[in-house]
């Protein structure tokens, strides 16, 4: 989850150096494209878990448990 707040520090940052003028204002764009995809990054990267091994998972959906477990065949 901290990749998505610095993702967020990132975009703050584009939208305050396109109020101020600075040498940095021309590259808010730029700034602002790579906040958008740390986001992005940091909150697909909280949707993947990896199951130590020796465990069993156990898949949930929208919190219902589901018969199914995650096992190694």
């Amino acid at each position: 989850m901290s990749i998505a707040i610095v993702g967020i520090a990132f975009l703050l940052l584009a939208h305050n150096l396109k109020k101020v003028n600075s040498p940095l204002s021309g590259r808010a764009g730029l700034i602002r494209i790579i906040g958008i995809v740390v986001v992005v990054f940091g909150v697909l990267s909280k949707c993947v878990v990896q199951i130590d091994a020796g465990k069993v998972g156990v898949q949930l959906i929208f919190g219902n448990v589901k018969k199914e477990t995650l096992s190694v065949v």
